[in-house]
């Protein structure tokens, strides 16, 4: 069993978890850097995310229409609560 560590200095418990999950977070990287499909830009995947949450939900069709009323469940989440277009971009900055 290896050294309990402080909470304070890391979130393991031991320096044997660390290892481990510094272990397992350096292969995530690799394997990210290695795949041969194209990186999309966070300012590209944060655009369209913007357009596709103003889409579903903008103010004048924010009703707080009941998610029984849709056939997809999906589809309503979006409308069951009513956001600002400034706090929709607060959250989204």
């Amino acid at each position: 069993m290896s050294a309990r560590i402080s909470p304070i200095v890391s979130e393991f418990e031991t320096e044997e978890q660390a290892a481990s999950y510094d272990k397992w977070f350096r292969a995530q990287v690799q394997a990210s850097i290695n795949d041969p499909a194209a990186n999309i830009p966070h300012d590209q995947v944060m655009a369209e995310m913007r357009a596709l949450l103003e889409s579903k939900c903008l103010p004048e069709s924010c009703k707080m229409i009941p998610a029984d009323t849709y056939a997809d469940l999906a589809d309503a989440i979006p409308c069951t609560v009513q956001v600002s277009r400034k706090l929709l971009e607060v959250l989204l900055s």
